[in-house]
């Protein structure tokens, strides 16, 4: 099964280098970058990443499940506090599927260019709402959607969303991109051990009386930071700054990065419901 994964692999590959400086068809970069996903996922069942404190368990979804992983999480340190990166464990592994099976419903490709330092196929979705991924938002506020394709690798590489905001009478529109990066190959299993979501056009939504308040808060809270230790003191510097660009930019970004990864491990019993265990 694994050749005859590779030797499609291998075909799909061959189309698009015959397209040579042209423009590719979107069927033909879709087709590569659900075969490589396919031939990625060849022999595993179950993989574990450990990031952020947390153990995020996937299981393969064998069904008809509109996701292409059953996910369990647990929190391989009690004593530690969640980060706010948590928040990223749903966009961790890029649900490939899940976005092929939304292309396919429509899609073009724009001009390739280069995505956070790679050369990417850049596909824009015909049907924004069908590309869903990580609850980004609600489907009917999704006016534009992007996926980022590697190449050379046929690796997702990022996914853009253009959101209308929830009040009409603003009129910037609320971008989030997630980006995937430091690809790995852990067992013959490659993931990306770093993934970033930035959102933009916030500050729209933050009244003006609230930003001057907690601007005051936040020189307050870095003229204390600059008592701290000097590991203590960075960390502390970081998170005023990021705070800051919040208020003052309407940007938002979030990291987390891949501790390590177990793949066909033994799974704690319960982690994904009783349904099938």
């Amino acid at each position: 099964m694994r050749n005859v994964c590779i030797f499609t692999s291998y075909l799909l590959l061959f189309s698009l280098a015959m397209a040579g400086c042209g423009q590719a068809d979107p069927t033909d970069v879709i087709d590569a970058l659900e075969a490589n996903f396919q031939q990625n996922m060849e022999g595993v069942e179950t993989f574990t990443v450990y990031a952020a404190g947390m153990e995020i368990h996937h299981r393969l979804n064998t069904s008809d499940s509109l996701t292409a992983f059953d996910l369990g999480v647990t929190q391989s340190d009690s004593t530690r506090s969640i980060p706010t990166s948590a928040n990223l464990i749903p966009f961790l592994v890029p649900d490939v599927p899940k976005l092929v099976r939304g292309l396919r419903s429509g899609a073009h490709l724009l001009d390739n260019e280069t995505f956070n330092g790679q050369n990417v196929y850049v596909i824009e979705a015909d049907n924004p709402a069908s590309l869903i991924v990580g609850g980004a938002g609600p489907m009917n506020d999704i006016s534009a959607a992007r996926v980022y394709v590697d190449a050379d690798t046929y690796e997702l590489r990022g996914v853009t969303m253009e959101m209308l905001p929830p009040d009409t009478s603003l009129t910037e529109m609320i971008v989030q991109q997630v980006r995937y990066e430091l690809f790995r190959d852990v067992e013959g299993l490659t993931l990306p051990f770093k993934v970033t979501t930035m959102t933009e056009g916030l500050k729209q939504l933050i009244p003006d009386e609230l930003r001057i308040v907690e601007n005051g808060n936040l020189t307050i809270a870095r003229s204390q930071a600059q008592q701290l230790p000097p590991g203590e003191r960075e960390v502390e510097l970081a998170s005023i700054a990021a705070r800051e660009r919040f208020l003052n930019e309407g940007i938002q970004e979030d990291v987390l990065t891949v501790d390590s990864v177990h793949v066909n491990a033994d799974i704690p019993p319960g982690v994904f419901g009783a349904v099938g265990e």
